[in-house]
């Protein structure tokens, strides 16, 4: 009997700890997030910096962290702006480094958008991007996307691109396995 009730606790155990949501089970609730908190990612703080365009002489497209500013400004150059908003954002090479993200030449509206910025769990940083692209334009512009991070946010960074079918489903089967956790734990 004591047998049973340890291998019971623990099967519970770990159903739980696959759970990233909050379940109730009959007349009290569990607080999966706090089971798991420790095998989740860590959100990292960034901005996304504005004024800067990659130069036209650049022979491979900037992708990656930047640590340094001579490596910076041999990739991208400062588009200053009318308006509040104009000037580029200051960027402290000394504090901060940049992660960087382009695409090639295209003649479509693109907009490259910042999605999360996380710890890995080893040390490293996952940053994931999604592209935007719209109408077609009589130009041609080069996407690109820069944002800023505190270098006490130190790691190897992988950069990966949000497809459309990452966001929603991912969510979904997400709620879908806690739901199923749970009532596993119920039974």
């Amino acid at each position: 009997m004591k047998k049973a009730m340890i291998l019971a606790v623990a099967a519970s155990a770990a159903m739980l700890s696959a759970c990233h949501t909050s379940g109730k089970v009959d007349n009290f609730t569990i607080n999966v997030d706090a089971v798991s908190s420790a095998t989740t990612a860590v959100d990292v703080p960034y901005k996304v910096a504005n004024g800067y365009f990659v130069r036209n002489d650049v022979k491979k497209l900037p992708n990656g962290k930047i640590s340094k500013q001579k490596d910076f400004e041999a990739s991208f150059g400062m588009a200053a702006v009318m308006g509040n908003d104009g000037r580029p954002t200051e960027i402290d090479f000394d504090n901060q480094y940049v992660i960087a993200v382009s695409k090639p030449v295209t003649d479509r509206l693109t907009e490259l958008e910042p999605v999360s910025l996380k710890g890995d769990g080893d040390g490293g940083l996952v940053f994931v991007y999604r592209t935007k692209a719209g109408q077609q334009l009589s130009y041609s512009m080069q996407p690109s996307l820069v944002v800023v991070v505190d270098k006490k946010y130190r790691g190897m960074v992988s950069i990966r691109e949000e497809k459309k079918a990452d966001a929603r489903p991912a969510e979904k089967s997400e709620s879908a396995a806690a739901q199923m956790c749970c009532r596993a734990f119920a039974l």
